[in-house]
């Protein structure tokens, strides 16, 4: 259904108002939310630092440094899978 240029000109658009409170509550959730991110942020380095460390870890006599991903899966997955 198509509309015309008339329907589309009559209709006049919303004005948006809100309250003091209701802008204090927007600028808490935000503000809530901020943090929240931060601290997903934080988590995620976190998490990678870990990961770093366990690329430079001696496993069974292996030196995990500078090895692919894939290998280093692989052997997790076997240790995993052999216990």
């Amino acid at each position: 259904m198509c509309l015309k240029k008339r329907d589309t000109l009559s209709k006049q658009p919303k004005i948006s108002t809100i309250t003091h409170e209701e802008e204090e509550e927007m600028q808490h959730d935000i503000s809530k939310l901020q943090d929240k991110v931060k601290k997903i942020l934080l988590s995620q380095r976190v998490t990678k630092n870990k990961f770093k460390e366990m690329m430079n870890v001696n496993m069974d006599g292996l030196k995990l440094k500078n090895t692919s991903i894939w290998k280093v899966l692989r052997m997790v997955l076997n240790k995993i899978w052999k216990v």
